[in-house]
């Protein structure tokens, strides 16, 4: 989704849509690819803005191995009329959203976590060699990319 889209949602009036059909999609692979032929579906949900009636879809989650899991899920869960809130655009209501959540706070922390973990195993790594080094009487030794290349495995490889 738009963020700015999903900020702007924010203030948009809501009303309630009734699951009013969906549309499946058979995916198969290509010659090239290891995946095996699956299923997926879109809801349509109707909603009602002054009297006028508009459409908005939604994925059903997941993917299935045959059109019939596929079928049977999706009209026990999703029956007709099942209700599904959708917050719709009051100056064009064929603009709705039936989710207006982000990704949240996730991304940021995990960033904030890679930022701070990153460099303390820089950090030990550097403080395991100098040990070593001393250990094996080259203390100046971890100092340079010799050493590295030859001490550190994946290091050696991921540059030669």
């Amino acid at each position: 989704m738009n963020p700015q889209r999903g900020v702007a949602s924010l203030s948009w009036p809501s009303t309630v849509g009734e699951a009013s059909g969906y549309t499946w999609t058979r995916h198969e692979p290509g010659s090239n690819d290891s995946w095996d032929t699956y299923y997926d579906a879109v809801m349509e949900y109707t909603y009602f803005v002054d009297g006028k009636s508009y459409t908005i879809e939604k994925a059903v989650p997941g993917q299935f191995n045959t059109e019939l899991t596929l079928v049977q899920y999706v009209e026990t869960t999703f029956p007709p009329g099942a209700p599904l809130t959708v917050y719709y655009n009051p100056q064009n209501p064929a603009r709705a959203l039936s989710d207006r959540s982000g990704p949240g706070a996730t991304p940021y922390i995990l960033a904030g976590v890679c930022l701070v973990l990153v460099p303390l195993a820089l950090l030990a790594l550097m403080m395991m060699a100098r040990e070593y080094c001393r250990a094996n009487n080259c203390p100046d030794a971890w100092k340079h990319w010799t050493f590295w290349l030859k001490q550190v495995p994946f290091v050696g490889r991921a540059v030669g």
